[in-house]
């Protein structure tokens, strides 16, 4: 029969099981979150340029998309250029979120030629607490088509002794599904896609970027079994 203290030892344990199921793993340390767009058209006479970078200044939840457009009139058609970027990211206490994605045009004939450039940035480095396993999850698409066309997209997570996992692709897809258990230490997550094209002498390019990432932290079992029996232990002494 459990007498008054080994109940109160008990229920010492629970509220430490709840303590550190609710406990943030993650403190973040360093970031780059952002979104980056150019596009460019240049003729004989004149050009058109513009271009537009938005970045996370703090920790809390991102959220935002650029987009921008060049045009030069031209007969029979006028030329243009066109780029976006956005992004939507999350740091939250167990967990990294992200999203992003990239697309642009841009188009040219004999006399004018043009250029697009956007990309979507999610770098975060953290440390990680306390010893825990984790789950990445993931995809990422890149797509170009026509010529003058360069782009990728990739999601990677970085360690204490280099690489752990890294996916990247180019006019192709991926995904990707990783668990296991990581030392408490420093880590860096690491997901993009950028696009850059140019078009000239008639021809066009196009391309887009995305992707999509997840890595959540859960408390080893065993350390939180050892919290609970050492505490049962201490008080019935």
């Amino acid at each position: 029969m459990l007498r008054g203290r080994d109940v109160f030892a008990l229920l010492f344990a629970v509220c430490a099981l709840a303590a550190v199921a609710s406990a943030d793993f993650i403190t973040p340390t360093n970031q780059v979150r952002s979104v980056d767009v150019f596009a460019e058209v240049v003729g004989p006479e004149s050009s058109d340029t513009h271009s537009d970078f938005h970045e996370a200044l703090d920790f809390s939840p991102y959220s935002h998309t650029v987009s921008v457009t060049a045009t030069i009139p031209s007969v029979p058609q006028d030329i243009t250029s066109d780029a976006e970027a956005s992004q939507t990211s999350a740091i939250l206490g167990s967990a990294l979120t992200a999203s992003g994605s990239t697309q642009g045009q841009c188009g040219s004939n004999v006399q004018i030629s043009s250029s697009s450039n956007s990309s979507s940035v999610f770098s975060v480095t953290f440390q990680l607490l306390v010893d825990a396993d984790y789950t990445l999850s993931g995809n990422i698409d890149s797509s170009l088509t026509g010529v003058g066309g360069d782009g990728f997209a990739l999601i990677g997570l970085e360690g204490p002794g280099g690489t752990i996992h890294q996916i990247q692709v180019s006019d192709a897809n991926d995904s990707i599904f990783e668990t296991g258990n990581l030392p408490a230490g420093e880590y860096t997550l690491i997901a993009l896609a950028n696009n850059e094209l140019s078009a000239s002498d008639g021809a066009a390019a196009a391309g887009t970027g995305e992707y999509n990432v997840t890595l959540e932290f859960t408390p080893e079992p065993a350390s939180v079994l050892l919290l609970a029996v050492g505490a049962l232990l201490l008080r019935r002494r």
